[in-house]
């Protein structure tokens, strides 16, 4: 398993506005899929395009590590 990660500063009105996380996990196959097991944005920053820009972020280095697959689950935050 292989971790990557996000550029630091991910930043909205100058304050840290979210996190990315992603690993890559071989498969039986000896190719490899990628995980975000972690995506947030903090909610003052939210609607203005941020956790579409470090999904595609993950996406371009899922795609650099070769991946074949991308996981992820999102799940309902009540109240958001």
């Amino acid at each position: 398993m292989s971790a990557g990660k996000l550029p630091d500063g991910w930043t909205y009105e100058d304050a840290a506005a979210g996190y990315a996380w992603a690993v890559t996990i071989p498969l039986a196959d000896g190719s490899m899929r990628a995980v975000i097991p972690e995506i947030y944005v903090d909610p003052t920053a939210r609607k203005v395009g941020l956790g579409e820009a470090m999904l595609n972020e993950v996406i371009a280095w899922a795609n650099e590590q070769g991946c074949i697959a991308l996981d992820a689950m999102a799940l309902p935050q009540p109240n958001v």
